[in-house]
C-alpha cells in the first residue's frame, strides 16, 4: 500500500485516487517520490481535441442572428400566413440552429471537465479548474454561452506551464472576456472615432468602459486593498480601448481585433509607472505584463492558490514562500506551484479543505472507475450548484467551505451520492466491495470511524453512499 504522502498527493493536489495514480505511487512510499509525481506533471497540459472553438462560436452567433432577423422579417411581412410562430419554417430553423450552437458549447465545457476523470496530469487539470474560476466568465447571454468554454481551452490551458503574464494577456484579449466585461465597444474620449463624431455633432460611440480594467485590477491581478486608485482604473481602461472582437459583417477575422481608431492616444500612467504612447496594442500589453509581475499580484495569487489547494486560511509562511518564487521568476506558474509542493504545510496529514461539488463528483468517478457520471456531468454540476461557467459573477465561485456547507447543498450531495452508488453497485455486481474501494481511494487516510460505519451498512449501495459522504472522502 502507498504511504500517506501518496494519498495526500492524490487527494489534495489531484482529483483523487484512480488506478493509474495508485499504480504509479505504489512504487515508492517517500515524500520525495510523491512530490516528484506532482512535479513531473508541470509540463504543457495535454487536452483532448476541442470540438468547438471561439471562431465557430462567433461565426455561429452571427449566422444565428441572421436567421433570427429573416424569421422575424418574414412574420412581420406576412402575418396572415404565420398564425403560429412555431409553424414558420424560418422560425423553426432559427430555433434549431440556436439549440445546435448551445449544445456544441455545452459539449466542449463538459468534454473539458470529463477529461479530469482520466487525466494523466491531474495536477494540471486542477490548475486549469482554478484559473478558469479565477478568470470567471458566466453564461449571461447567448454570445457568452457560446464562447465561455473556449476561454479555458484557448487562453488558459495553453499557458498553465508559462508565466502568469502570458495567461493574463491571452485571457484579456480573448473574445469571451472582452464581450463578458463589455470592452468590445470601449472607445477613448480622444480617439479618432470620437473626434470624428464630435465634428459631425454625433454621439454614437459607447464611450470609455471601465468594467474589464476594474476587474483586472480588483480580481485578476493586484486584488482588493492593494493600493490602486480610480485613476489607475481609468488609465488602464484607456490603454485597452480598441481591444475588440472581429465582426463578420465587416469581413474581419473572428477573434481578437484591435481597432486603432477607437484607442485612446497618448501616454498612460498606472501605479506610478509611465507607458509611452504606441501604435497597436503594445501599450496595453506592457501594462498587463507589469501588473502580472507586481508584488501585490504575487501575494494575491499565491494566497488564492494556497487557499485552493491547502487550507481556507493558509499560513503566512506558505504564502510568503510562493510569493518569493513568483517574484524571483516573474510569475512563472510551475515555479510557484513547485514552492507550494515543497513546503511542509502542504503535507500535513489532517485534511483542511472541503471538496467543491466539482472536485467531489470527479474524485468519486476516479475512485469508482466511472468515466461518465449519470446524469451527465454538465447537468450534475448544475444540480449541485456548481454549474460550468455559471457562477454569475466575475469573481467566480467561492473557494471556502462556508459556501458549500449549507443544508440544501449537503442534501444535494447526499442525493447525488446515493444515486451514484446505486448505479455503481449495480454495474459492478459482486465486485467492488465498498470496504475494498475505501482502502483503494483513501489508503492510510481512511479513519477507523468511517471503516466501522461501512462495516455496519445494510447494503453495498448504502456503504458506498456512506463512504462518499464521509469526512474522509469529502475533505482533502
Amino acid at each position: 500500500m502507498s504511504s500517506e504522502y501518496s494519498y495526500i498527493a492524490m487527494n489534495r493536489f489531484s482529483y483523487g485516487a484512480d488506478k493509474s495514480s495508485v499504480k504509479m505511487l505504489n512504487k515508492s512510499k517517500s515524500l520525495s517520490s510523491a512530490q516528484s509525481w506532482l512535479l513531473q506533471q508541470l509540463k504543457p497540459y495535454k487536452m483532448p481535441p476541442a470540438s468547438w472553438d471561439s471562431a465557430k462560436a462567433i461565426n455561429g452567433y452571427f449566422h444565428f442572428k441572421t436567421q433570427e432577423k429573416q424569421a422575424k422579417a418574414a412574420i412581420d411581412k406576412q402575418p396572415q400566413m404565420m398564425d403560429d410562430e412555431a409553424n414558420s419554417m424560418l422560425m423553426q430553423n432559427y430555433k434549431k440552429t440556436r439549440r445546435a450552437y448551445v449544445d456544441s458549447a455545452k459539449e466542449l465545457a463538459q468534454q473539458t471537465a470529463l477529461a479530469n476523470i482520466n487525466s494523466q496530469q491531474p495536477l494540471q487539470a486542477r490548475l486549469l479548474d482554478f484559473f478558469s474560476n479565477h478568470f470567471s466568465v458566466s453564461r449571461a447571454n447567448l454570445p457568452i454561452t457560446l464562447l465561455a468554454p473556449t476561454l479555458e481551452v484557448e487562453a488558459i490551458a495553453p499557458n498553465l506551464s508559462e508565466h502568469f503574464s502570458d495567461m493574463l494577456q491571452a485571457v484579456t484579449q480573448h473574445p469571451a472576456m472582452l464581450l463578458y466585461l463589455n470592452n468590445e465597444r470601449s472607445t477613448g474620449p480622444n480617439s479618432k472615432i470620437a473626434e470624428r463624431q464630435r465634428k459631425k455633432k454625433q454621439d454614437k460611440t459607447k464611450g470609455l468602459n471601465e468594467n474589464l480594467a476594474r476587474e483586472i485590477l480588483e480580481l485578476h491581478t493586484l486584488g482588493v486593498g492593494s493600493g490602486y486608485t480610480q485613476d489607475d482604473v481609468i488609465e488602464l481602461a484607456k490603454a485597452i480601448t480598441g481591444w475588440s472582437v472581429g465582426l463578420l459583417q465587416r469581413k474581419e477575422a473572428p477573434g481578437f481585433y484591435f481597432r486603432q481608431y477607437a484607442n485612446e492616444p497618448g501616454a498612460r500612467t498606472v501605479l506610478g509607472r509611465s507607458y509611452k504612447t504606441s501604435t497597436g496594442n503594445r501599450q496595453g500589453l506592457a501594462i498587463l505584463k507589469d501588473l502580472a509581475e507586481h508584488p501585490a499580484t504575487a501575494k494575491h495569487l499565491s494566497a488564492k492558490l494556497a487557499a485552493h489547494f491547502i487550507s481556507d486560511k493558509p499560513s503566512p509562511d506558505l504564502v510568503d514562500s510562493m510569493q518569493a518564487a513568483w517574484l524571483e521568476t516573474k510569475g512563472h506558474i510551475p515555479s510557484v506551484i513547485k514552492a507550494l509542493i515543497q513546503h511542509p504545510d502542504s503535507w500535513k496529514i489532517t485534511a483542511q479543505k472541503l471538496k467543491t461539488p466539482r472536485e467531489f463528483v470527479v474524485s468519486a468517478c476516479r475512485a469508482c472507475g466511472v468515466s461518465k457520471p449519470s446524469p451527465n456531468l454538465y447537468n450534475t454540476l448544475e444540480v449541485l450548484g456548481h454549474g460550468l461557467f455559471n457562477s454569475g459573477s466575475p469573481a467566480g465561485y467561492p473557494d471556502d467551505q462556508e459556501a458549500w456547507l449549507g443544508a440544501s447543498a449537503l442534501n444535494s450531495r447526499i442525493e447525488w451520492a446515493n444515486h451514484f452508488a446505486s448505479v455503481v453497485t449495480k454495474r459492478k455486481g459482486d465486485n467492488g466491495e465498498p470496504i475494498e474501494l475505501a482502502n483503494f481511494a483513501l489508503g492510510p487516510l481512511l479513519s477507523a470511524n468511517t471503516l466501522e460505519y461501512l462495516k455496519g451498512a445494510e447494503s453495498k449501495q448504502q456503504a458506498l453512499t456512506l463512504l462518499l459522504m464521509s469526512p474522509d472522502f469529502q475533505r482533502r
